[in-house]
């Protein structure tokens, strides 16, 4: 599976603009078992990965041999990664939101495992979207326990599922709570027995606050601007405050 030209020295397709003067060497990821190849150019991969520029750019071997083994990694998964490299979109031809559950779930383990946080965050707003717009794919013990298997305690991807099952209530109890991950349960337990009937009136549920300080991570310091409507609910708030003085 090659995601990369011929190389010609011309930009490759989907570039964002120019090729901003990244080196055109291209190398060779290997991904799952069976090794299936993704070409892709080593200058704009190092730049989106800390994982890929430690490998390709220190004094492992794959910097001498070009080529790096994702042994444990699903070639279907990492080439939404390989797609969003050169495009800033996990998808090209249909909309991202048509990513099911599981998939950027999925995705925001490969690229937290890649040091990629643009892509942990835009996974985190897919979701996000998904659970605010009721989409029919909800969240399961087969997705919690990926999730739980593969990521650490103050994992941001954990915060929102837990948020997920404790605000939302996707979950059909009686059946998807078979088999999940104790301390998922755990959490999710905590969370509703704090959200006792007489303390529910004034509380805002973490799923409306604002996305990026909740959700988010910024390895950079940078931070996302507001949506409209995290906008909107800001203006709302410090009018309120203004108001009660």
């Amino acid at each position: 599976m090659d995601t990369s030209p011929e190389t010609s020295g011309r930009s490759p397709p989907n570039a964002p603009g120019p090729y901003m003067g990244l080196a055109d060497e291209v190398v060779t990821i290997l991904v799952g078992p069976e090794k299936t190849p993704f070409r892709i150019h080593k200058g704009l991969l190092c730049s989106k990965s800390e994982y890929f520029r430690a490998a390709l750019e220190g004094f492992f071997k794959e910097s001498t041999e070009k080529s790096v083994h994702l042994r444990d990694e699903d070639p279907g998964i990492f080439q939404f990664y390989a797609t969003w490299i050169y495009s800033q979109k996990l998808v090209v031809g249909f909309t991202q939101r048509q990513l099911s559950m599981d998939v950027c779930c999925r995705l925001y383990v490969l690229a937290d495992k890649l040091g990629s946080d643009d892509v942990q965050n835009l996974a985190i707003d897919l979701i996000h979207e998904r659970c605010t717009r009721s989409y029919d794919d909800d969240i399961n013990s087969s997705i919690v326990n990926f999730v739980y298997d593969n990521t650490l305690p103050d994992s941001r991807l954990r915060a929102i599922l837990i948020d997920i099952a404790s605000y939302e209530v996707l979950f059909d109890y009686a059946q998807d709570l078979v088999g999940v991950n104790p301390d998922f349960i755990f959490e999710v337990v905590k969370v509703l027995s704090r959200r006792v009937p007489h303390r529910l009136k004034d509380e805002k549920a973490p799923l409306d606050m604002n996305r990026c300080k909740t959700y988010h991570i910024h390895t950079n310091g940078r931070s996302c601007p507001p949506t409209p409507s995290e906008s909107s609910a800001s203006e709302h708030e410090s009018k309120a405050e203004e108001e009660g003085l």
